[in-house]
């Protein structure tokens, strides 16, 4: 599995390590191998790979291309700002810090209103959902899914 481009992934919401949403499930075993695990069934599911990557499934075609930190706060993602600051994005990484990293590359984001008393949602540039646990102040998960 190659290197994530995290900000080309926050910026564009496009892809993920070479997997894009509507890709075939046999796309993603071809790129990057067999996952670490598989939840779900035939019908609907998740791939999960290392370093938190994971790929939805609905049928035989990717919904959802996700990072997630919860679970795998020892991974980090070092990213650069328009500072030239190294900034990591990680399982550890709080809002003020997050938010530091979008202002200071100049990306689009708002907080989400939702009826949800543990998360802050911020969307990024109208593809992208940050999902923080409000009791830590810590990154949850980056992702996109398909509407």
């Amino acid at each position: 599995m190659g290197k994530v481009d995290l900000i080309n992934f926050i910026i564009n919401g496009t892809s993920l390590n070479g997997i894009s949403l509507n890709d075939s499930l046999d796309k993603v075993i071809d790129v990057l191998g067999k996952p670490i695990e598989k939840i779900g069934d035939k019908k609907a599911g998740f791939l999960q790979y290392k370093k938190g990557l994971r790929y939805g499934y609905f049928g035989n075609e990717i919904d959802e291309l996700a990072i997630l930190f919860r679970e795998w706060k020892k991974y980090s993602y070092p990213v650069k700002n328009n500072f030239n600051e190294e900034i990591n994005i990680s399982g550890k990484t709080q809002i003020h810090q997050f938010i530091y990293f979008l202002n200071s590359n100049e990306i689009k984001w708002k907080v989400v209103h939702e009826k949800n008393l543990d998360a802050l949602i911020i969307e990024v540039n109208s593809t992208i959902y940050v999902f923080f646990d409000l009791y830590t102040g810590y990154l949850n998960k980056i992702f996109v899914a398909r509407k």
